[in-house]
């Protein structure tokens, strides 16, 4: 599994746009390599003693119990077509991070880990994307013609680039509660789709779901099919619309793990008022 670092440097030069410096991590892959476990469904059969039950050895194992899940090829086209019909949904991915990978106009230090959270449509009309780190934080929420920052987050970032020249106890009223105009730096907002298309292409480059071994469970009380195989888990929803559920992994980098959850029903983000927002103006003089 891979991970792949997209940095989106500001290109206004002023001590407005702190965050935008700092990377913007997408999950891209979690490929399957070659080698799996072989197949172990049958281990707790006993050919010896299929005669004494009136069945051939060969008849025991051909049978299926009713609540096996099938193979995740069989439902894949199915699995990718329900998530992509999909309105909203919550997404919590955790990974490991290499600043190596990060350029642009911040300085961080090894993070260790990233954590990101997604709610809302999955086209970014109305969604909130939060990314955390050692190093940063940012909360941002789109819509269809407009992406803000929260202002708190702007600040302290603006704070770290230039320390010793921004008093954060002075402006803190100033952004508490209120959100940074950051349409020009990402015009395009941010899509839980372009997150889903991207994992999706990596991952079938690198040959799909293939040979995971497939397993019936309950978890939470929900009826879900379990797939593992070579240090992987994919959880996906059971029945006749399946999504994922989580997607886990280890790899020498470190714990890869991704979850979904409320399906068609993520809260979406409010649109700020517009006593609420700062544009780059108002930036500019604040910081002055």
């Amino acid at each position: 599994m891979t991970e792949e670092l997209e940095t989106r440097p500001a290109p206004l030069p002023t001590k407005m746009l702190g965050i935008a410096g700092i990377a913007v991590l997408t999950l891209t892959a979690c490929a399957p390599d070659d080698d799996q476990p072989e197949d172990a469904a049958q281990e707790d059969v006993d050919p010896d003693g299929a005669e004494d039950q009136g069945d051939e050895p060969d008849e025991i194992a051909e049978e299926e119990p009713d609540d096996e899940a099938p193979e995740i090829s069989e439902i894949e086209s199915q699995l990718w077509d329900t998530m992509d019909r999909a309105e909203s949904v919550v997404l919590d991915a955790e990974v490991p991070s290499d600043a190596d990978e990060v350029e642009g106009e911040v300085d961080i230090e090894d993070t260790g880990t990233i954590t990101q959270h997604y709610s809302g449509q999955v086209d970014g009309s109305a969604l909130t994307m939060r990314e955390e780190s050692d190093a940063a934080q940012a909360e941002y929420i789109t819509f269809e013609d407009a992406t803000y920052l929260r202002g708190e987050d702007e600040l302290r970032a603006v704070a770290e680039q230039f320390p010793g020249e921004i008093d954060e106890d002075e402006l803190e009223d100033e952004f508490a509660g209120r959100w940074v105009d950051y349409s020009e730096i990402f015009p395009e907002g941010f899509t839980i789709t372009e997150w889903l298309d991207e994992f999706r292409e990596s991952l079938e480059s690198g040959g799909g779901f293939d040979e995971l071994e497939a397993a019936a469970e309950t978890r939470d009380g929900e009826e879900v099919w379990v797939y593992t195989g070579d240090g992987r888990e994919v959880v996906v929803r059971a029945g006749e619309e399946p999504v994922l559920l989580s997607v886990q992994a280890e790899d020498e980098t470190g714990h890869f793990d991704v979850r979904f959850s409320d399906w068609n029903e993520a809260e979406e983000p409010e649109r700020p008022a517009d006593e609420d927002i700062l544009t780059v103006q108002d930036i500019e003089e604040l910081l002055s």
